[in-house]
């Protein structure tokens, strides 16, 4: 006599390769983008700020996730000089969030005060940098966030998890 049990994992399987997949990956890549979001909003509205010479600075940033654009700054003087590409090698399983602002005094403003100082109170080098130091857990969570409120709705991929193994022997 010959007894055994058999375990058919193969739904739980496709469920689990869906989950990590395309629900973790498009959670966090939503996550990723509305952090960018607060952070272009943050380089303009907390100190040090972006200098603000003429407003175009402000009005340059643009976002990117995994190399595609997902928002533009809404502070300042919108231009047509705001950055719509962006390509970079990303690693399998990274996913890549950038800001950038794109006016010919961006990077040196960012590292060195103008002589004589900004002209604006509140203006300061290292405008972007900044705000990464200063608020970095809270961008974090906010990307925790999307995961959170997708693992929590179920979405689909929960749906074959209620099914009964086939049991045999």
């Amino acid at each position: 006599m010959k007894s055994g049990m058999t375990l058919d994992t193969s739904e739980f399987d496709k469920q689990i390769h869906i989950y990590t997949h395309v629900v973790v990956p498009g959670a966090t890549k939503e996550g990723m983008k509305e952090a960018l979001m607060q952070l272009m909003d943050d380089v303009s509205l907390v100190e040090p700020t972006a200098p603000l010479l003429d407003s175009f600075l402000r009005g340059s940033g643009s976002a990117f996730v995994q190399n595609e654009l997902v928002a533009f700054s809404k502070h300042g003087i919108i231009t047509d000089k705001q950055v719509t590409e962006h390509k970079e090698p990303i690693a399998d399983g990274n996913i890549v969030g950038v800001v950038g602002y794109n006016r010919p005094y961006a990077a040196r403003w960012h590292e060195v005060e103008p002589e004589g100082g900004f002209k604006v109170s509140g203006c300061g080098k290292k405008y972007l940098e900044a705000k990464l130091a200063m608020f970095g857990g809270k961008y974090v969570k906010i990307i925790a966030g999307k995961l959170q409120q997708a693992h929590s709705s179920g979405h689909s991929w929960m749906s074959g998890f209620g099914t009964s193994p086939r049991v045999g022997g």
